[in-house]
């Protein structure tokens, strides 16, 4: 009898985990948390891209629908401007925003003066590039006139355009990218 509790004694003794296998345990979960919480830091930056893009488009319907709508413009004085437009300038690495206006003289592109708001886009989103029918440009206006509306594709001090791609990137990666297209029928594509 004796000797069968002493079985039972060493049995019970080496029931559990060794230090060793905690730490392999530990380590493991550690290096699975590491690449789950990486991957959620670019997908969450992703989406923000993604959501910066949304809301361009989103603007860009905005001065549209001000356009069509007659609306009156109380930055300007209360009055209904011959249209209205959204504005996207220079492609430093810092920009970072764009242009909401009432084109209060009539000229189908922006001038300074005529802002009624300047929108941020999301933090970490820059643009990158912008083309007017693929030509590279610095400023590209996109007014609307009533009654249709009727679009114009500027850039400043040149023609119309037929259409202006806008890139966006995420700031820390330049590879990561969304654009926006914009054509004079007023269609708005996102890639």
């Amino acid at each position: 009898m004796f000797e069968l509790i002493k079985k039972y004694d060493l049995k019970r003794r080496y029931k559990g985990f060794t230090l060793v296998e905690l730490l392999v345990v530990s380590g493991m979960i550690i290096i699975l948390t590491t690449f789950v919480l990486a991957s959620y830091r670019m997908g969450e930056r992703e989406f923000s891209l993604n959501r910066a893009v949304h809301q361009v488009s989103q603007d860009i319907r905005v001065a549209q629908e001000k356009t069509m709508s007659g609306m009156e413009c109380q930055e300007c004085g209360g009055g209904v401007p011959p249209g209205y437009g959204i504005y996207f300038r220079d492609t430093s690495p810092n920009n970072t925003s764009y242009i909401l206006y009432a084109d209060e003289n009539g000229d189908e592109i922006y001038t300074a003066g005529e802002e009624i708001e300047t929108i941020e886009l999301e933090k970490g989103v820059v643009i990158i590039d912008i083309k007017m029918d693929s030509i590279d440009s610095n400023q590209i206006s996109i007014n609307f006139r009533p009654p249709d509306p009727v679009i114009k594709i500027k850039r400043i001090q040149s023609d119309n355009g037929t259409e202006t791609k806008i890139t966006f990137a995420l700031e820390t990666d330049y590879s990561k990218t969304r654009t926006i297209t914009i054509n004079k029928a007023g269609l708005i594509d996102i890639d």
